[in-house]
């Protein structure tokens, strides 16, 4: 018995029926006259619910108009073909579909329907909303952010890095963001890339160089992203030189308080000791730790006058007894600072010089040596 060979039409319609893709028709009154299974899992409507019901059936409200522009349009000859537009499933939802729409004519060339391709894009529409969300988010950001690839450079740049770093989009894009930046990594910027590689992330300090020279320090964060066609590099730059250097600043002071030969010492305005370096330890006798014993009876700050902070004297007391003066120094109102003197030594070393000037003029005097020098 001879294989049966399907004609032309029934073979074209297996193909159709078979598809993924949603392919139905409609005649010139537009009415629905073929529904693949396709379209039955897209628009929720079996082949018998949807056979000879109008087109609009699946098309919200706010779509007519442009449906009646597409098949004008396809009655003249033209094939419509990948636009965007959307649907409405069988129980109201509304989805997101790339369409095309041909004309059907017979081997005369006469008009017989429409024929439409349907693909549900409602998650790429979704993706891109967030994309565009997201792209949207970074380019509001005060902080720089870009992405860069190894083998394409830089491809995306916020405003937040024309900010800082002076480069517009249009300059900083395909460049090296390395070398465009001038960028000083703690390690070998060879082992830096193997590692962010490897891990797909990194995060510490950076230095870079701005268009006009200047070199700012960033506190950076790298992100390694897959996209298609391969792995970009986000980069999140904050920039933290005022910071560092104010850091720097106060760890330059830090160390003079605390190397000097005078007992320096810092507390708050409720009479709390805040700082302690190590001459006030050896004056007063007590560690760093202990030194809120060494009693303070001038708990408070001293008063104001004229605006300015004025100074103050008070007496210690250390781990041995003697007396000891503090000097506050002119201070803002948050913190005050003193210089401890020893009161006893002092006193001593002033009457030692007003000694040594009174044994000096007795010479003089006695010798008719004039105050200015030797006489001659």
């Amino acid at each position: 018995m001879a294989k049966e060979e399907p004609g032309e039409t029934a073979y074209l319609a297996a193909i159709v029926r078979s598809s993924d893709v949603a392919i139905y028709s409609e005649d010139l009154e537009g009415s629905i006259n073929a529904w693949n299974e396709a379209a039955e899992r897209m628009f929720g409507y079996a082949a018998s619910e949807a056979l000879g019901q109008p087109i609009y059936l699946i098309i919200p409200d706010d779509r007519h108009a442009e449906e009646r522009d597409v098949l004008r349009r396809v009655h003249a000859g033209e094939r419509v073909g990948h636009y965007n537009t959307v649907r409405q499933r069988k129980g109201g939802a509304r989805f997101h579909v790339s369409m095309v729409a041909s004309p059907i004519r017979t081997p005369g060339g006469v008009l017989l329907g429409v024929s439409k391709v349907a693909r549900d894009i409602t998650a790429q529409k979704e993706l891109e909303a967030r994309l565009a969300l997201t792209s949207a988010l970074i380019e509001l950001s005060h902080e720089a952010i870009f992405a860069w690839s190894l083998t394409d450079g830089i491809v995306e740049w916020n405003t937040g890095c024309e900010r800082l770093y002076g480069y517009s989009r249009d300059e900083a894009l395909g460049r090296i963001s390395h070398e465009l930046l001038h960028t000083v990594h703690s390690l070998p910027l060879e082992t830096f890339l193997a590692r962010l590689v490897a891990q797909r992330e990194w995060s510490g300090e950076l230095r870079h160089r701005t268009r006009d020279g200047r070199e700012v320090i960033v506190e950076s964060r790298h992100q390694v992203i897959d996209v298609e066609g391969g792995s970009v590099v986000l980069e999140t730059n904050r920039d933290v030189t005022d910071r560092r250097h104010a850091d720097e600043t106060r760890g330059r002071l830090a160390a003079l308080v605390e190397s000097s030969e005078d007992a320096i010492i810092g507390k708050s305005v409720s009479g709390i000791i805040t700082s302690w370096n190590r001459a006030a330890e050896r004056l007063f006798g007590y560690s760093a730790r202990e030194g809120h014993r060494a009693i303070d009876p001038d708990a408070h700050p001293a008063g104001a006058t004229n605006g300015r902070r004025r100074c103050a004297r008070s007496h210690w007391s250390r781990r041995d007894g003697p007396p000891l003066r503090h000097r506050q120094m002119p201070k803002g109102w948050k913190r005050d600072c003193g210089i401890v003197d020893d009161l006893a030594h002092s006193r001593c070393e002033r009457r030692r010089h007003r000694g040594v000037e009174d044994r000096q003029r007795y010479l003089r005097a006695e010798t008719g040596e004039p105050a200015g020098g030797v006489s001659r």
